[in-house]
């Protein structure tokens, strides 16, 4: 094996045993994205050990809710990698300044021409091309389109930024013209007459800097600068190329050179990016289907379930709420699409940060610190809101313990005896720091923590928690009693303004027609509750929502999803162009028919189940939330029917084996009647028959 190829060998292998080493640590230092980690160094293989015959951008996006670790974890990698020197984030969030598209790739064209960089595209929502409106699609204009989807696509732009040379080009023909006109000669290079006037205004340009300078035309402090927009005719390759032609002009030539160059530094400049890796990362929320609760009593295993349903035909399509068909294409198939971290992954980020901070204090001041389960506890109580990924937990932290750091501390120093360990717990919405010799604790301290969620979590045993609880416990009970589906969290005193709310993750991706009224009962069972159990006239103004979702529901179904009589795609006004239907008098007949007669489904089922809808609604007046497993167990203690809530659906497979089997007995029916039929034919009448 020859030398070449043995140290291509050696280097390919070095640096696929530092990709797996960088793996490996990346997944000491982030929680509850690991199948994200594989993916991403999986997909920079290629890049990262054989970049030098790469044709075309590697281009990768990275979809996810804000707080997951997308953007962190690439530059992570960088900085692991050793390339945070060609590695450049560019915030398409930002229009203007250092991380704005422009000032970074102008920054990245200044490396030697298609050179193996690392672009990371952060915010890529931002770069959007088209804005849903009332008449529909529009398209807008982010102000760089086609330098962002050229490099996406092929790896080259074209810049026409404005170059500082041009400034003193323009200023140099133009004085020089002038200078000529009043006698100024050149000869091979060099001013032969009116020197003085000629000195004196390169001066006022700034463009003679040295007395060895004088004698040049065009003087030396403009020569390198030069040779990047010198047309290739010239063959100057360097400055003394440039001066051995420069040797040979007259005044005029002078001039008619300078202008030739200036012609060509006005030319846009092509910038290649060919070799580069190139990282999309955004936050497209329109996939996720929960995003926009940000209500901290979510189960984040739930949202975390829910998320990993994910698809990439589900990217695409929250794309197109955002960007053309042709964009989404220039993005490629290579999608990474970020899990919602699950309660393990929150507890094990709190523990990390928390010994990581604790670490770096005993390191510091020789003082060693614990803590224990309540702590995590505590924090993940107050800090985890699902929808909105780490950033929440991360200041909880700081509130909670970084920001009581000084306090401790202080107690610490007024100690005569030697304190060496630390310990951490919560009692009572208390931080209980316990001092210690060794084994022997020296005191105890109590800091009160502000518990802001918790206080929100509490029963109010007042009007309002009453309403809340008949009013959530109508909709659960429907969910149970038509959907025969147990919601996986019910709760009468949400943390944000919806005062409650009953989240249910149906294990069917699909919607039937049945499906589709028992689900607009279910969201009327809310307010039919209420008025059931208090009277018409006690009824309360809190089911705008339910009753604005309900009405949406069935309206695309039967104008868009062909649920009613006629299979239709329906205009919503006549401003819309074909192929669409704006004669929608028959439908909204439909549709009003198909809510009315949820509405009695709904009355029906809470009749039923009035037992259970009271005693659901007696114990979310005394507990801050009910969770899957204590509603299969009310359901079964108060519950009006036997219901497996375990048992998933097979109807549809169901169907197709009963039809098969339907069709194969009356082929069998059919030939056990032929032979009947033909028993005492001979073989001759029989063809007849036939």
């Amino acid at each position: 094996m020859n030398k070449e190829l043995t140290d291509l060998k050696n280097g390919f292998n070095e640096k696929v045993n530092r990709l797996e080493e960088v793996r490996i640590q990346l997944k000491t230092e982030f929680t509850g994205i690991d199948s994200a980690i594989d993916e991403v160094i999986d997909y920079m293989y290629s890049w990262y050990t054989l970049a030098e015959i790469q044709m075309q951008p590697t281009v990768v996006n990275l979809w996810g809710l804000t707080g997951v670790g997308k953007t962190s974890l690439l530059l992570r990698i960088a900085k692991l990698l050793e390339i945070k020197d060609k590695a450049f984030r560019v915030d398409l969030g930002v229009k203007h300044g250092s991380n704005s598209f422009n000032s970074t790739i102008n920054e990245v064209a200044t490396m030697s021409n298609d050179e193996p960089v690392m672009i990371i595209l952060d915010e890529f929502q931002h770069a959007r091309t088209i804005r849903n409106t009332m008449t529909g699609k529009k398209e807008i204009d982010s102000g760089l389109q086609r330098q962002l989807w050229d490099l996406l696509d092929s790896g080259k732009i074209i810049q026409n930024k404005w170059k500082h040379i041009i400034i003193e080009l323009v200023q140099y023909i133009r004085s020089m013209n002038m200078l000529v006109n009043r006698g100024v000669s050149v000869k091979n290079g060099h001013v032969t007459e009116e020197k003085e006037l000629f000195e004196n205004e390169m001066k006022e340009l700034l463009l003679i800097e040295s007395e060895t300078e004088k004698s040049w035309a065009i003087p030396k402090s403009l020569h390198y600068g030069l040779l990047e927009y010198i047309p290739e005719r010239y063959e100057c390759e360097s400055v003394e190329d440039l001066k051995d032609y420069l040797k040979t002009l007259d005044g005029q030539q002078t001039i008619n050179f300078m202008e030739e160059v200036l012609l060509k530094a006005k030319q846009p400049t092509e910038v290649y990016f060919h070799k580069s890796i190139i990282f999309v990362v955004g936050n497209l929320d329109e996939a996720y289907e929960i995003n926009k609760n940000l209500n901290a009593d979510i189960s984040a295993d739930e949202f975390h379930e829910t998320s990993l349903k994910i698809t990439i035909p589900d990217v695409k399509t929250a794309l197109q709420d955002r960007f053309r068909d042709e964009q989404i294409a220039r993005l490629g198939n290579n999608h990474i699409i970020y899990p919602a971290l699950n309660k393990k992954a929150y507890r094990q980020l709190i523990q990390m940060k928390l010994d990581a901070y604790f670490e770096m204090l005993e390191n510091r001041y020789a003082v060693s610190w614990t803590y224990d389960a309540t702590l995590i506890d505590k924090i993940y109580e107050e800090g985890v809101y699902p929808t909105q990924g780490a950033r929440p937990v991360l200041t909880t932290i700081y509130q909670m313990v970084k920001s009581k750091t000084a306090l401790i501390f202080q107690s610490l120093m007024q100690e005569e005896k030697q304190v060496s360990r630390i310990s951490l717990s919560v009692v009572e919405n208390q931080l209980v720091c316990q001092l210690f010799n060794l084994d022997t604790e020296i005191k105890t301290i109590a800091i009160p923590l502000q518990s802001k969620l918790g206080e929100l979590r509490k029963p109010k045993d007042n009007e309002s928690q009453a309403i809340t609880a008949v009013h959530e416990a109508g909709h659960a009970v429907l969910i149970g009693h038509l959907l025969e589906e147990a919601p996986q969290m019910i709760t009468a005193t949400a943390t944000d303004k919806s005062e409650g709310f009953v989240y249910n993750r149906s294990y069917e991706d699909f919607t039937s027609k049945k499906y589709l009224i028992h689900r607009t009962a279910v969201q009327l069972g809310g307010l039919l509750a209420e008025k059931y159990i208090f009277g018409e006239e006690n009824i309360t103004m809190g089911a705008s929502l339910d009753i604005k979702n309900a009405y949406s529901m069935i309206d695309n179904a039967f104008k868009n999803a062909g649920m009613g009589n006629k299979i239709y795609h329906y205009a919503l006004s006549s401003e819309e162009a074909s192929p669409t239907f704006h004669q929608i008098k028959d439908v909204e007949k439909e549709i009003t028919n198909v809510i009315d007669a949820a509405q009695e489904l709904a009355e029906n089922g809470l009749r039923k189940e009035r037992n259970l809808l009271l005693q659901l609604a007696k114990r979310l007046q005394n507990t801050s939330k009910i969770e899957r497993d204590e509603f299969i167990q009310l359901y079964n203690k108060y519950g009006a029917k036997s219901i497996d809530f375990e048992r998933k659906s097979t109807f549809y497979r169901d169907r197709i084996a009963e039809a098969l089997e339907a069709d194969d007995n009356r082929a069998e029916i059919a030939r056990h009647r032929a032979v009947v039929l033909n028993r005492g034919k001979s073989k001759s009448d029989i063809l007849k028959d036939l």
